[in-house]
């Protein structure tokens, strides 16, 4: 089966206010994300049917040897030694066939997995979506954790009350976590505006070691030399006036406490790439600019708190929707640059508006409050959203619980 769609599914406002939308909800049950692996073959049973047929006439011809011959030759011996290890080696292969992988890992092996929602809104069916996927990714392996982490860097566009909203909604929608700031865990805080000093000290090792620099460009200064680039007809992205400044005068400026940013030398990494566990080989043809990690009122971008955090947090897979896709380049960028072994990267196919538009936390259509107060259920509403984007694998058992979904 094919568990994750690499395309968007297109979620118009008269199939969400539909009554046959609702009536689906509550019927829906969620398929499997688990799948065999690629490189694994499949058994014939026509070759079954036959090895089961010889088989037979074989213990029919050694039925019939034993009563004429009392003593076996030693051709004879060494034929059912062979047929001794041909079935052994038969029940390996059916072993390894059987074989459970979970976006190309082996089930056995534990798989931690991270919700990293903002709290600059409420969550809506996209980011319940991911949530899910997380979820049962990570019950579905032996030993799998699933954490919950705030990214709330964007001090600017916080909402209030948007954090607790999103642990009611979550635990509304029947998901549970081992880890979070709620819960607390080995790795905690689990709220990146607690964690500021992590990234201070991390990003001061990347400027120790020349992956990064200060940059002391102003606002104005860096509009100016966007103009002047697009004007001669060449790539707007920030040309790295900083870049070749001396540690020795760059400290003594933020020392003097002369305000700045602090960018990562992309050039040093080329373009990386990777093979995404949905959507395959990835590579951009351009090298990243020299993107932010840390600005001006000190708080981490995106980029570095999700990367610094997840290896941290021993995250296993990082499994987001397909506008980060884009971004991946940038983290392994920053993975390669302290030394770290990058996680699995597995990017979903989006839920759109009719319009084709992603779906915002600012669209109340889709908020997940809609569905509580129209009195949807969790478990329905969760298997409607496992099965947008799935298909069915044959003669498959219909899950009703997240804990079905997760071990089929």
């Amino acid at each position: 089966m094919i568990p994750l769609s690499s395309r968007s599914t297109q979620l118009s406002r008269h199939i969400l206010q539909a009554q046959c939308f609702h009536r689906s909800v509550r019927r829906g049950f969620a398929t499997s994300l688990i799948r065999l692996h690629d490189n694994l073959g499949k058994v014939n049973p026509a070759t079954t049917l036959a090895t089961q047929n010889t088989s037979e006439k074989l213990n029919g011809s050694a039925n019939q040897d034993a009563q004429t011959v009392r003593k076996p030759s030693r051709l004879s011996a060494l034929k059912k030694r062979g047929r001794s290890a041909d079935t052994a080696a038969s029940e390996t292969k059916g072993s390894e066939t059987s074989q459970r992988y979970i976006l190309g890992q082996s089930a056995d092996k534990p798989i931690r997995a991270r919700f990293a929602p903002s709290p600059t809104g409420y969550l809506h069916l996209g980011s319940l979506r991911t949530a899910l996927f997380n979820n049962l990714v990570a019950k579905a392996s032996k030993g799998g954790d699933f954490i919950i982490r705030i990214e709330d860097t964007d001090q600017n566009r916080l909402v209030p009350d948007a954090e607790e909203r999103i642990f009611k909604d979550l635990e509304w929608a029947g998901l549970s976590w081992s880890e979070g700031p709620d819960k607390g865990g080995p790795y905690a805080p689990y709220r990146q505006s607690e964690r500021l000093e992590i990234y201070k000290e991390h990003t001061k090792s990347l400027i120790e070691n020349g992956s990064a620099y200060r940059c002391f460009c102003t606002s104005s200064v860096l509009e100016a030399q966007k103009r002047a680039l697009h004007d001669a007809g060449k790539s707007t992205a920030y040309p790295g006036t900083c870049r070749s400044i001396p540690r020795s005068e760059s400290d003594q400026r933020a020392a003097r406490g002369e305000g700045h940013v602090v960018r990562l030398d992309s050039g040093r990494f080329g373009t990386p790439k990777f093979k995404d566990a949905i959507y395959g080989p990835f590579q951009k043809k351009e090298p990243e600019e020299d993107f932010v990690l840390i600005k001006t009122d000190g708080y981490p971008t995106y980029h570095l708190a999700n990367v610094v955090d997840d290896h941290l947090m021993k995250i296993t897979h990082v499994i987001r929707g397909e506008e980060w896709l884009i971004s991946t380049p940038k983290h392994l960028a920053l993975y390669e640059a302290f030394g770290w072994e990058p996680p699995t990267f597995a990017h979903l196919g989006l839920l759109v508006s009719n319009d084709g538009s992603k779906l915002s936390k600012r669209n109340d259509s889709v908020n997940l409050s809609t569905y509580m107060n129209q009195n949807i259920f969790p478990m329905a509403l969760q298997a409607w959203l496992a099965n947008l984007g799935a298909s069915f694998k044959r003669g498959a058992q219909v899950p009703r619980f997240l804990e079905d979904v997760a071990e089929n």
